[in-house]
């Protein structure tokens, strides 16, 4: 019986987990509505997210990124969001996930406006340290639909 138990336990290589954290920085384009106070579509991006990273077979791993951000800096609005993103890493450099993002909102009705949001990363490997170049899409919900690219940092 332990001779069956060891085999198998000896066949599977055990998962190794991996935490990253990353800062990004970035620009949105967002259809315009009339519950929120934008002056234009165009707005700035400060996000931060942490990847846990999970061993997988091959060159497929799956992670998870929850992730905080701040949208509008640049038209002195703080519109804070946050978001958990489900998906899988291609090798070393690509993901794709997709999960739910809820951001606020000044609208006494819906002050927490939630939606999905697509996301794929190009993740460029440079003397060491990983910068991800983020392309995220918000399909449309209630009349907004947003477009986002982001560049960051990865640390441990």
């Amino acid at each position: 019986m332990w001779l069956f138990i060891t085999s198998i336990l000896s066949a599977h290589t055990l998962s190794q987990n991996k935490w990253n954290h990353n800062i990004s920085l970035g620009y949105q384009y967002r259809t315009l509505v009339p519950e929120e106070s934008f002056l234009s579509s165009h707005c700035s991006v400060l996000q931060y997210s942490g990847v846990f990273t999970l061993s997988g077979t091959g060159g497929v791993h799956a992670f998870v990124e929850p992730s905080m951000g701040i949208v509008g800096l640049n038209q002195s609005i703080l519109q804070p969001s946050v978001s958990m993103i489900l998906g899988f890493q291609l090798g070393n450099s690509f993901t794709i996930g997709s999960g739910p993002t809820v951001s606020t909102r000044d609208d006494q009705e819906n002050t927490f406006f939630p939606q999905i949001l697509i996301e794929g990363s190009l993740l460029l490997h440079v003397d060491g340290s990983t910068i991800p170049i983020k392309f995220g899409y918000v399909p449309m919900s209630y009349g907004l639909t947003q477009y986002q690219l982001t560049i960051g940092y990865t640390w441990n």
